[in-house]
């Protein structure tokens, strides 16, 4: 066989893999989270963009959550403002809830004019139509309990466009309040019906004792690791929030690599970790 005819095969047997998928998934959902640190700069904001337009292309309706915990990090460090977490989650005092609003909506306006250019039509939720209930200990941060029924919100559901969801919404004073990411992405998973929920992080997936990843995860493995100390950290909520979603099939996996987004879904193997209730 000549490297010619080698070429072709390998070319066309990548469309082949992905052709059942493409069917399979056309006219779905896909619920997307990326974490702050993969919109670092123009580069990979390009790179996202292509691989929500190449899903948008084939008719999957991209439903995306960011995250820009680095960068208001970065933006409080100049400013010389200290700031707590509790369990992973930024409390916000008004102060550095108006210095987030800033550093996310700057995230925001590059992501959107990113996905425009690629062709992909956006919208987005207004904060005020995202009811928030705050937690206790947490200043103006809390957890998203519905969308309302305004003419705008209605928007969202009666249109094929991509939605771009900040994590922001109000409480019932009025108040813009912030959101973990990690919970708003389920939240909108579910209201969207979506198949699939990736969440994108800068990480293998996963890992177990040896630093593998594990490929498979359901519930009973999920809390025998957790009291084993094997899945720690800010890897804890992740995955119990995924394990208590209403999503069928849920997939961690590392947004730093190129067009990874696209491998998961359209390859047979895929990569990462795949999270299923037991």
């Amino acid at each position: 066989m000549s490297r010619l005819e080698i070429l072709v095969r390998d070319k066309i047997d990548v469309l082949f893999e992905a052709q059942p998928w493409i069917k399979k998934l056309s006219n779905q959902s896909i619920a997307i989270k990326y974490g702050g640190e993969l919109l670092a700069d123009d580069h990979n904001i390009y790179q996202i963009s292509r691989d929500i337009s190449f899903l948008y292309s084939v008719g999957i309706r991209p439903i995306i959550i960011h995250g820009f915990g680095p960068q208001l990090s970065k933006e409080l460090k100049g400013k010389n403002i200290e700031s707590q977490k509790i369990n992973g989650t930024r409390v916000y005092t008004k102060e550095i809830r108006n210095i987030a609003l800033d550093v996310c909506g700057y995230i925001r306006y590059k992501l959107n004019n990113a996905l425009m250019t690629q062709g992909v039509k956006v919208i987005s939720p207004i904060y005020k139509d995202v009811l928030v209930q705050e937690e206790e200990g947490y200043g103006l941060v809390g957890n998203i309990t519905s969308i309302s029924t305004s003419s705008n919100s209605s928007i969202l559901f009666d249109n094929n466009s991509a939605v771009l969801v900040s994590p922001f919404g109000t409480n019932r004073d009025g108040e813009i309040c912030g959101v973990n990411a990690d919970n708003a992405v389920i939240f909108f998973a579910e209201i969207f019906s979506a198949v699939k929920l990736i969440i994108n992080t800068s990480t293998f997936g996963v890992l177990d004792e040896n630093h593998a990843v594990i490929t498979h995860l359901d519930t009973i493995k999920a809390n025998e690791l957790i009291q084993q100390g094997v899945i720690k950290d800010g890897m804890i909520p992740k995955v119990l929030n995924c394990l208590n979603s209403g999503v069928e099939k849920i997939h961690i996996i590392d947004g730093r690599i190129p067009h990874v987004l696209l491998y998961e879904i359209f390859t047979n193997k895929g990569i990462g970790t795949e999270i299923v209730k037991s």
